[in-house]
């Protein structure tokens, strides 16, 4: 059964099994000294999707403000400016004021991971990462998003029959 014409919310309550493939699609920066550098994915997203987890590994030697910021774009950033106006990945994430937040990290090296089933429509943009370290000190950071695209069509059994109920 063809659901491309359903809202967003009620293709949501489907099974995770409808969404197809998973696949990640990855950042990484190494700052040294004082410096703001950004990276964009290799792989595009597609139009709509759904982000299942993001997955932040970091080793920094600083004890406190190295930040990231993550956005979806369209090419790399070269300026803060320019990354200001891209579109957030996480609206909330980070420190309160402009979208995309900075979200700081201190001295260790770690894991963060956010498990979300989080539906997206990027008009098949790409993930961008800045990220900044303080004079002297040096981080590496990897950011991956684990992704799928939303289902076109679904089995008919699960909208008739066996699977009524789930909605």
């Amino acid at each position: 059964m063809r659901i491309d014409n359903w809202p967003m919310d009620k293709i949501m309550q489907l099974p995770d099994c409808c969404f197809g493939r998973r696949y990640c699609v990855s950042c990484t920066l190494v700052g040294v000294n004082d410096t703001t550098q950004w990276d964009i994915s290799e792989i595009g997203l597609p139009e709509k999707f759904v982000i299942w987890d993001v997955n932040i590994f970091y080793s920094t030697s600083n004890d406190n403000d190295s930040m990231f910021r993550l956005a979806y774009g369209d090419q790399l950033p070269t300026t803060v400016a320019e990354m200001d106006r891209l579109k957030p990945v996480i609206h909330g994430l980070g420190v309160e004021g402009h979208e995309p937040r900075h979200v700081y990290i201190g001295y260790q090296r770690d894991t963060g991971n956010l498990n979300l089933r989080l539906p997206v429509a990027s008009t098949g943009r790409r993930l961008v990462l800045e990220a900044h370290t303080v004079a002297e000190k040096v981080m590496a950071i990897t950011v991956a998003i684990i992704v799928s695209s939303m289902p076109k069509e679904v089995p008919d059994w699960l909208i008739s029959g066996q699977g009524k109920n789930l909605f």
